[in-house]
């Protein structure tokens, strides 16, 4: 689990740098950094939750295939609050971000240095809400 974790923290570092280049294709780059630092601490939290862990051999064997992030985004707004409000609030916020990085890698727009903090920001917020929800359990 600490490999994710540690994983996580390297790419909002990374993303940082990208940012502080001040530059469109870098701070187009760093979207991709924050999605996966979020991907990688809802796996970090899934797998040392202390009162239902997931393995993350377990994590990725119901994972699936094609949108496999969203059985980690489902177990891990279950896991953060038990009020459908707050779980459907949680979801929105990583599917935006998802949205941002499949513009970020695959479409030939250019997500600039706005979107890009914008992005970071956010991924700091919700690696936040799992270390308050791990430190609460």
């Amino acid at each position: 689990q600490c490999r994710m974790k540690d994983k996580a923290q390297s790419n909002i570092d990374l993303a940082t740098r990208l940012l502080n280049d001040e530059d469109d294709y870098s701070a187009n780059a760093s979207i991709h950094c924050s999605y996966y630092a979020v991907v990688q601490y809802m796996k970090h939290t899934l797998a040392s939750d202390p009162l239902r862990p997931i393995s993350l051999r377990d994590q990725d064997a119901n994972a699936g295939g094609v949108g496999s992030h969203n059985y980690l985004i489902t177990e891990t707004a279950t896991r953060l609050s038990q009020d459908v409000t707050c779980q459907l609030a949680f979801r929105r916020r990583v599917r935006n971000l998802k949205q941002l990085r499949v513009v970020a890698d695959y479409k030939s727009d250019i997500v600039g240095q706005s979107d890009g903090e914008k992005c970071l920001e956010e991924a700091k917020s919700l690696i936040k809400q799992f270390e308050d929800y791990l430190e609460a359990s």
